[in-house]
């Protein structure tokens, strides 16, 4: 079934379509991504595609209002990276990737998360961002990789930027009381990961439920016109000026006519 009216999802093998790649954490982030694109332009046509072998998500963005065309693809956690990475540099149509983006959460510490991706990069002699939300190029200017730790805080993730655009909800006030009630009444048996709890907690007050963050996204339950998306956003549109050439463009849409 559709994730959204009018959003088409198939099965299809997961190769390379685009010359902008974001590899994300999971399918949360793809579905987040997708709808926070489709909000930056309401124009641009979005398609799910869900891999048959690797169970994986990939979200294609076509038309943007730069002109660009992004792949989003679900590396299936942090920890998968160090797989994914180099199956990824190995796809066979890599050659058409001009740009990507390693997107991923803080957690505790969002020195150590933004070194370990540093590391995985450098390990493959790729372009190294020296920073969170930076961008590095390759010698001959042929390839261009950032790095975006989310939620852009010393600590904390994807859920913590969501629920910040949310904080002048009505409900959240009730959201907070309970998560707090939960907080004393089970102690050391409360949720280990809050933040996860309390997005589930919001959107169980929704009229439509979801359970999950990033169908929430696709639903505009987050507010993405909230600040606190505002350095997230000027990252992505950094991204898309840097790569508005035609005939990248056109290679794009011949390799995805192909598969």
């Amino acid at each position: 079934m559709p994730i959204n009216p009018g959003i088409e999802i198939s099965q299809e093998a997961l190769v390379i379509s685009c010359p902008v790649v974001l590899l994300v954490e999971g399918r949360d982030e793809v579905n987040f991504f997708g709808a926070l694109f489709n909000h930056m332009n309401p124009e641009a046509t979005i398609k799910f595609i869900e891999s048959f072998y690797s169970r994986s998500l990939q979200c294609i963005v076509k038309n943007m209002s730069s002109g660009v065309n992004v792949e989003v693809r679900d590396v299936r956690g942090k920890d998968n990276l160090r797989y994914e990475l180099p199956a990824f540099l190995n796809d066979p149509n890599f050659s058409l990737v001009r740009s990507y983006v390693i997107v991923r959460d803080a957690d505790a510490n969002a020195s150590d998360a933004l070194s370990s991706v540093q590391k995985l990069l450098r390990d493959h002699r790729q372009p190294c961002p020296t920073n969170h939300a930076c961008f590095a190029s390759s010698d001959n200017n042929t390839l261009t990789v950032g790095v975006y730790i989310m939620p852009g805080d010393p600590t904390g993730m994807l859920e913590d930027l969501c629920l910040r655009s949310v904080e002048d909800h009505p409900i959240m006030p009730h959201v907070r009381s309970f998560m707090e009630q939960v907080q004393q009444t089970m102690g050391k048996e409360a949720p280990k990961n809050r933040s996860k709890a309390t997005v589930q907690a919001f959107l169980s007050g929704m009229r439509n439920t979801v359970s999950s963050l990033g169908v929430a996204a696709q639903r505009r339950y987050w507010y993405f016109d909230n600040g606190v998306f505002g350095n997230l956003r000027s990252f992505l549109e950094q991204l898309a000026r840097e790569h508005t050439i035609v005939d990248i463009i056109e290679q794009a849409d011949d390799i995805t006519e192909n598969h």
